[in-house]
């Protein structure tokens, strides 16, 4: 809000320089004990301020708004007495001329109370809801209305104020607790996640579904597709409930063919991830996982998510993708990539291969991450040719359409020369062109 002399305006961390002015001033630091340490940053000062103080405005000269010139914060919340204190500080050269007084609206001599919150000009929605927090706190105990109550809405309120996300997402906190060993509680997550490395999924996207015969970069398997992005693997652990709840909110929001660019190696709450991939089949959605960059056989030592079941039945649903290089010579095989006859069916390119990436550029990577979304851009343009195959038919002319390679090839992770065709379940590498001629041979059998 303002008025003829000042304005006020929520600090945040992008006004840290001038803030910092204000306690780092010879005359503030010798009549106040300053909160600021030595060696402390600005931004870094700013930070404890506005964490500690729950909601801090900054304080602007209407002459010159650009520059603050002090700071106005609730402290400290005394429920027993239902009142507040209101803190502040100033630039020494604006002492004694009655800065907060105009700040607060106050005439000299007078205490704010909550007839004061009327003379607040409600220029947005976070003032009136400012005025209404207030006025609870002034007003007296009813009925209605318990301590209990006020000091609860008082807190969300706080919290929203000093909180990165659009205060108008006041139901999105800043990060909302997660039990992993509970499938049931799904709201959960953090909103402060800044996805500064977009680079996999940008690239992985791009593989899928770049525009095509537009003279620029590259051109994707499907370009005819709509790309649902979903970060089911945060910066940290990933959990079997991450996955399940992201296939199922992949399925019932219209996906078709859901890419998985990641994996692991245990699988505490399997027959979560199993009953989500068994949804995903009974409402006709294909699954591609990406085998692992382990160099490993996965028969021996398995990588989750997979097509096996806890009870040893497979699923109809769910292609597993080794890498392959682009030359076929002994090198077809990538050095990184997971192997194996009975859990791995087919190799898709994965090495050296160029996508989009971030900032308009593009990029050159090595990954399985990249082999699983060329086949399922496969998956999708046999999909737009033929939208009546259900999602086994489409796991079906993925892997028939992948022809045996005889060829001798270095085993991931070793120097031994094996059979090609004993590192997957098909033998071979996708194929386009293939795999639309086999996809005009069936009848569609999609049930939704």
């Amino acid at each position: 809000f303002s008025n003829e002399v000042v304005i006020l305006k929520k600090l945040t961390l992008s006004n840290s320089e001038s803030f910092y002015n204000i306690y780092s001033t010879k005359e503030f630091d010798k009549n106040f004990e300053s909160p600021i340490l030595a060696d402390e940053e600005p931004i870094e000062f700013t930070r404890k301020i506005i964490e500690k103080c729950n909601f801090i405005w900054s304080i602007r000269h209407r002459n010159s708004p650009e520059k603050i010139i002090g700071d106005c914060a609730l402290h400290h919340w005394d429920k027993e007495n239902k009142t507040i204190e209101i803190g502040g500080s100033l630039l020494p050269e604006y002492w004694g001329k009655g800065i907060m007084k105009k700040t607060l609206n106050l005439k000299a001599g007078q205490s704010f109370t909550k007839n004061d919150l009327n003379k607040v000009e409600d220029t947005n929605d976070t003032l009136k809801q400012s005025k209404y927090i207030w006025g609870l706190i002034f007003q007296d105990a009813d009925n209605a209305k318990t301590d209990t109550k006020t000091i609860t809405e008082l807190n969300e309120y706080l919290t929203k104020l000093n909180n990165d996300v659009n205060p108008d997402l006041d139901s999105r906190k800043r990060v909302v607790g997660d039990n992993p060993n509970d499938i049931s509680n799904k709201t959960y997550g953090s909103n402060q996640l800044k996805f500064e490395d977009a680079s996999h999924g940008t690239g992985v996207a791009g593989l899928i579904g770049a525009v095509r015969n537009n003279g620029y970069g590259i051109d994707g398997i499907a370009d005819n597709v709509k790309i649902m992005p979903i970060k089911a693997v945060p910066n940290g652990d990933e959990y079997d409930k991450d996955i399940a709840n992201a296939i199922r909110y992949a399925v019932d929001n219209g996906a078709k063919v859901v890419n998985m660019s990641f994996g692991k190696k245990l699988s505490p709450h399997k027959k979560w991830v199993d009953d989500a991939i068994k949804y995903a089949a009974d409402k006709d959605v294909l699954l591609i996982q990406a085998s692992g960059n382990d160099n490993q056989d996965v028969d021996a030592k398995p990588e989750f998510p997979n097509d096996t079941f806890l009870d040893g039945t497979t699923s109809n649903n769910l292609i597993s993708v080794g890498a392959s290089a682009s030359l076929k010579d002994e090198n077809l095989a990538a050095t990184f990539s997971n192997y194996g006859k009975k859990n791995v069916d087919v190799f898709a390119p994965g090495v050296k291969v160029t996508s989009i990436d971030k900032d308009a550029e593009f990029n050159t990577a090595d990954g399985t991450s990249f082999a699983s979304p060329i086949t399922a851009g496969v998956a999708a343009l046999v999909l737009e040719y033929y939208p009546t195959l259900s999602a086994r038919q489409l796991k079906e002319v993925i892997l028939a359409s992948a022809k045996p390679l005889q060829l001798q090839v270095i085993k991931p992770g070793s120097k031994e020369k094996v059979d090609f065709t004993t590192l997957s379940k098909t033998g071979g590498v996708v194929n386009a062109l293939e795999a639309l001629k086999v996809a005009s041979t069936m009848k569609g059998e999609r049930k939704r």
